[in-house]
C-alpha cells in the first residue's frame, strides 16, 4: 500500500510539474480570473430577470425571491419563471444546437492550423456583449432580453475545449487525465471565491457585481495575451494544414472555402464513431451534456419556487457545487485515479451513479437543505468529461487533438441546444392545474441517466491494443502496428516501404 502511494504520488507531482514546464498554469490563472469575476455575478442573475419579468407582467413592482417554501408564488412570478425557462430553451437551442455544433467542431479543427492562442483571446472577448448588456440595463433601463442574444453569442464558443487541445499538445498521455482535472478546479475554486461576498451580505448590488465581472474578463485577457505561449510548434500547424483535401480543391473561391469547412466539420464529428466505444461514451456524453444545460436552465428558477431561494441562497449553492467540484477534481481524481487505480470507464460510470441521485433529490426537494444535499451529492459529475476526453485523446494522433476536443465539443453543444427544449415542454405541462408538479424535468433527467449508465457499463476498452487511427496527411494514413510487444501508430506507406506491413489482425476497420 506504501509503495503504492508512493508512486501515485509521485505520478502527481509528475503532472505538476508538466504543468509548470509547459506554462500550463497561466492558462489556468486566466481560466480561474474570467470565471470568478463571473461567479462574482452570476447569483445576482436570476433575481435581476425574475424581477425584470415580473415587472412586465403586473403595474407595480413585485418581488419574487425570498419566498417562504411551501406558499404558492404570485401569478406575476409563476409567469416570469415561465418567460425565463422559455428564453433560456431558446438561448440554449440557437447557442448550442445551430451556432455551437457547427462553429465548435470547426473553431477546434481550425486551431489545429493555426495555433490555440489566437482562439484562446476569442474565446475570452466572446463574454464581454452580455456583461455590457447588463451594464445598460443598469445605467439606461436598456431591455433586458438583450441579455439573451448576448447569451446565445458568448455559448457559441466553447473555449474550455481549447484549453484541453492545449492540454494535449503538451502534456504526456499517461498525465492527461490527471491534469485534465487539474484544469477544471479554477472553475470550483471560483465557484467557491465568487458567491463568497454575496453570500455574506458584503455586496448586494448587481451593478457593482457586473463591474466586477469585466474588470476580472479584462485581467483574464492580458494573461492569456503576455504570459500564455503557443503550444503547437510551425511544423505541426504546417502538416495540420496540409491534410486539408480542400487546400487543392479547383473551383471559387469561395466554393472551396465552404467547402473545406463542410470537411473540417465531418472529419471532426467522424472522430466520434471510429468504435463501438467511441460511440458509447459519445452517447453518454450527449445524454449528460442534454440534462445538464436544462439543470443549469431550470434549477434557480425552480428552486426560488419550491425551496423559497433568494440570491443569498444562489450564491451559497453556488459555492457549495465549487467545494464539491474543486475537492473531486484534485484531491478526488486524484485518490481514485492513481491511488485506487480506478480506470476512465469506472469514474464515467461513477460521476453519472451520483448525478443521478442528485437527480431524485431535486425533483422532490421541498427544503433549501434538500437543495445544498443535491447539490453537494452530483459534484462527482464533473469527472464524466475529462475522463471522456482523456479517452479519446489517447487514441488520436497529435494533428487531430485539437479535432478530437471539437467532434465532443459539438455533440455537447448539439445535446445542450435540444435538452433545454425538450424539457421547457415538460416543465409548461406540468405547471397547469392539477398536473402542476415543478419537479417533472427531474424526474425525466433521472431516468436518462439511468439509460446512460447502463451504455456506459457496457462499454469494452481494447485491453491488449489500441484502436486503429486513420489521420490523412499528405495521403499517408496512420495504423497501429505490433513492434515487439509494444503498440504504436505507424505511417501506412511507411510500414510498406519498410517491407515490414502493418500486422492486418490489428488494423480495425473505422
Amino acid at each position: 500500500m506504501d509503495s503504492t502511494a508512493l508512486r501515485s504520488n509521485n505520478g502527481y507531482l509528475q503532472a505538476l510539474r508538466e504543468v509548470w514546464q509547459a506554462k500550463v498554469h497561466f492558462i489556468l490563472l486566466s481560466q480561474f480570473l474570467h470565471a470568478l469575476g463571473a461567479c462574482v455575478l452570476i447569483p445576482h442573475i436570476p433575481t435581476v430577470l425574475t424581477n425584470y419579468f415580473a415587472g412586465r407582467h403586473s403595474v407595480g413592482a413585485v418581488e419574487c425571491t425570498g419566498l417562504v417554501p411551501g406558499t404558492e408564488p404570485p401569478q406575476e412570478c409563476r409567469s416570469a419563471h415561465d418567460d425565463i425557462i422559455a428564453w433560456n430553451a431558446l438561448k440554449s437551442f440557437v447557442c448550442s444546437a445551430v451556432l455551437g455544433t457547427l462553429l465548435t467542431p470547426l473553431l477546434c479543427r481550425w486551431s489545429d492550423y493555426y495555433g490555440r492562442k489566437p482562439f484562446l483571446i476569442l474565446g475570452t472577448l466572446i463574454g464581454l456583449p452580455s456583461i455590457l448588456t447588463l451594464i445598460a440595463h443598469f445605467l439606461f433601463d436598456f431591455p433586458l432580453w438583450w441579455f439573451y442574444p448576448a447569451e446565445m453569442l458568448r455559448g457559441s464558443f466553447a473555449a474550455p475545449l481549447l484549453t484541453f487541445a492545449y492540454i494535449s499538445d503538451v502534456i504526456d498521455p499517461t498525465h492527461r487525465t490527471t491534469v485534465f482535472g487539474i484544469a477544471l478546479t479554477p472553475l470550483g475554486a471560483s465557484l467557491i471565491l465568487g458567491p463568497m461576498p454575496t453570500t455574506l451580505g458584503w455586496l448586494t448590488s448587481p451593478m457593482v457585481a457586473t463591474l466586477i465581472a469585466v474588470t476580472f474578463l479584462f485581467a483574464s485577457l492580458l494573461v492569456i495575451l503576455f504570459f500564455v505561449p503557443e503550444s503547437l510548434s510551425q511544423e505541426t500547424m504546417q502538416a495540420a494544414l496540409k491534410s486539408k483535401a480542400s487546400v487543392n480543391r479547383v473551383g471559387p473561391k469561395l466554393r472551396c472555402r465552404i467547402g473545406g469547412a463542410a470537411k473540417d466539420f465531418w472529419m471532426s464529428l467522424r472522430i466520434l464513431f471510429r468504435t463501438k466505444y467511441f460511440f458509447k461514451l459519445a452517447v453518454c456524453l450527449i445524454i449528460l451534456s442534454m440534462l445538464f444545460e436544462e439543470v443549469m436552465d431550470v434549477e434557480f428558477q425552480y428552486l426560488q419556487e419550491v425551496a423559497g431561494f433568494g440570491t443569498k441562497d444562489q450564491a451559497l449553492l453556488m459555492s457549495l457545487a465549487g467545494v464539491g467540484t474543486l475537492f473531486v477534481q484534485s484531491i478526488g481524481l486524484w485518490a481514485l485515479v492513481s491511488v485506487m487505480g480506478m480506470s476512465n470507464k469506472r469514474l464515467v460510470v461513477l460521476g453519472l451513479a451520483m448525478y443521478f441521485l442528485k437527480m431524485v433529490l431535486l425533483a422532490f426537494c421541498s427544503t433549501k437543505l434538500m437543495a445544498f444535499l443535491a447539490v453537494v451529492a452530483g459534484a462527482p459529475v464533473s469527472v464524466v468529461f475529462p475522463s471522456i476526453a482523456a479517452i479519446k485523446a489517447s487514441y488520436v494522433s497529435n494533428e487531430e487533438q485539437g479535432a478530437v476536443q471539437g467532434a465532443l465539443g459539438g455533440a455537447q453543444s448539439f445535446a445542450k441546444g435540444i435538452g433545454p427544449i425538450v424539457f421547457w415542454g415538460v416543465f409548461y405541462i406540468f405547471r397547469q392545474g392539477k398536473m402542476y408538479f415543478p419537479g417533472a424535468p427531474f424526474v425525466v433527467c433521472a431516468a436518462m441517466i439511468l439509460c446512460a449508465i447502463v451504455v456506459a457499463a457496457t462499454v469494452k476498452l481494447p485491453a491488449n491494443q489500441l484502436p486503429a487511427v486513420v489521420s490523412k496527411l499528405e495521403g499517408i494514413e496512420f495504423v497501429e502496428r505490433r513492434v515487439g510487444d509494444s503498440k504504436e501508430f505507424e505511417p501506412f506507406l511507411a510500414a510498406e516501404k519498410s517491407g515490414d506491413p502493418p500486422n492486418k489482425d490489428y488494423i480495425q476497420p473505422l
